[in-house]
């Protein structure tokens, strides 16, 4: 599973730096046909600039957004898998207050660690009416 998930970040880095790459092809483009409206005489040097201010900061504003979304999407999505697949497993031990509060912020990650303390609770309570 951790083989996974590193090829579908690795997948999304390259998406980000590929639409760098798209954005500076756009600038180029659109900033040659705007000199050529203009008849202004092209020069590479005057080019290499605004070049490298559009990529710099589609790189920047696209490392933000996808570190963003790894941390509020990708990793609550992972910790929920592994809580999951821990229950289906049949593992219902106690997790941590420490656990618990790490995460504190995590609305999908507190919801799944409650649920998976009332479902402790309910196997204890069959487990005390059966015997």
């Amino acid at each position: 599973m951790a083989d996974s998930r590193h090829r579908f970040t690795r997948n999304l880095y390259i998406a980000v730096f590929s639409g760098a790459g798209i954005l500076v092809a756009l600038h180029v483009v659109a900033t040659v046909m705007l000199l050529r409206a203009l008849s202004v005489t092209l020069n590479p040097q005057a080019l290499v600039p605004g070049i490298l201010l559009v990529a710099g900061g589609g790189i920047v504003v696209g490392w933000f957004l996808l570190r963003r979304f790894i941390s509020l999407v990708l990793k609550p999505a992972g910790r929920a898998a592994a809580i999951a697949q821990r229950v289906s497993q049949g593992d219902l031990r106690s997790i941590s207050e420490q656990e618990a509060r790490s995460d504190s912020r995590d609305m999908l990650t507190q919801s799944i660690f409650a649920m998976v303390r009332q479902l402790r609770v309910l196997v204890e309570t069959i487990h005390g009416t059966a015997a």
